[in-house]
């Protein structure tokens, strides 16, 4: 199978990311394809859940609707490889792991030591209203409307700019993802644009 073998999920918060992931890895799976995810949402809960002074420090952050430094979601992505990649011709999936220029240029410097040089990102699109909707439909705690708000400021100071840095640099092949459709028509026009249907 002729595909970039490091794939990068963006997205504003609800726009349906952990689900396409979900349903890409399946795909590559039933496919014999071995597959590795890294996300830093269930490590970052799990960080939270301590009682040290960083886990305070992080949960006051998370808990605000605010983005982590840098260092966080590169520390969850590093050390999940370090750990589960096995082999170097694993599809590695990154799920809301890149959220910086910052982050994106210190994935590329560890890639690089792997002996990776290209990556696909899949940027999937939604509105400030329908990620805003999503979110407050979930009834978690942490999703009220100046949380979200936190969250889509941080996306357009952080997030934003540093899909423009991909869109100009060659090693990226950025694209982009309708999000505002059934999650079957988000997974086909992934495919599509894939080139694997």
């Amino acid at each position: 199978m002729n595909i970039e073998k490091t794939i990068v999920f963006v997205g504003k918060s609800g726009c349906g990311k952990g689900t396409q992931v979900k349903l890409l890895m399946d795909y590559f799976t039933k496919k014999g394809e071995k597959v590795l995810l890294t996300e830093s949402g269930s490590r970052f809960r799990d960080l939270m859940g301590g009682d040290g002074y960083v886990s305070k420090k992080v949960k006051n952050t998370v808990d605000n609707g605010f983005f982590l430094p840098d260092i966080f979601p590169i520390w969850t992505m590093v050390d999940t490889l370090i750990k589960d990649m096995k082999e170097d011709n694993e599809i590695v999936f990154l799920d809301a792991v890149l959220r910086s220029t910052g982050q994106a240029k210190a994935m590329e410097e560890f890639m690089q030591f792997l002996g990776r040089e290209k990556y696909i990102v899949l940027n999937i699109e939604v509105s400030d209203g329908w990620s805003r909707d999503r979110l407050l439909s979930r009834g978690r705690h942490d999703d009220t409307e100046e949380k979200i708000n936190n969250r889509l400021g941080d996306f357009r100071k952080s997030v934003v700019p540093m899909l423009e840095y991909m869109r100009e640099d060659s090693a990226y092949s950025v694209l982009d993802i309708n999000g505002e459709q059934s999650i079957e028509e988000v997974h086909t026009e992934i495919m599509n644009k894939l080139g694997l249907q």
